[in-house]
């Protein structure tokens, strides 16, 4: 038996999840889109070229995309390389 689906004046509700479109402006061609369910509240911004930022529950979620994360782990071992020298001077 499939979830219960009803249409409502900004979005559907199916099973726990309430869908509804939050806000727009047509002049920058954004949208934000809600995800409501009994235990979360997540929104969808979308930009006009498709970009797409997350908050859940009110805090905002960063997307980091493979290069990106490779490049944070790079990073971190350039801090801890560092922290190493800076112990080996100390002791």
């Amino acid at each position: 038996m499939s979830p219960a689906f009803e249409e409502t004046a900004y979005g559907f509700k199916w099973g726990a999840a309430d869908v509804c479109r939050i806000a727009s402006v047509d002049k920058r061609g954004w949208v934000v889109i809600g995800v409501t369910t009994p235990r979360h509240r997540l929104e969808l911004y979308v930009t006009k070229t498709g970009m797409i930022r997350v908050s859940v529950d009110g805090e905002r979620m960063v997307m980091m995309t493979e290069k990106d994360n490779e490049a944070n782990w790079t990073s971190i071992e350039k801090v801890e390389a560092g922290l190493d020298k800076i112990r080996e001077l100390l002791s």
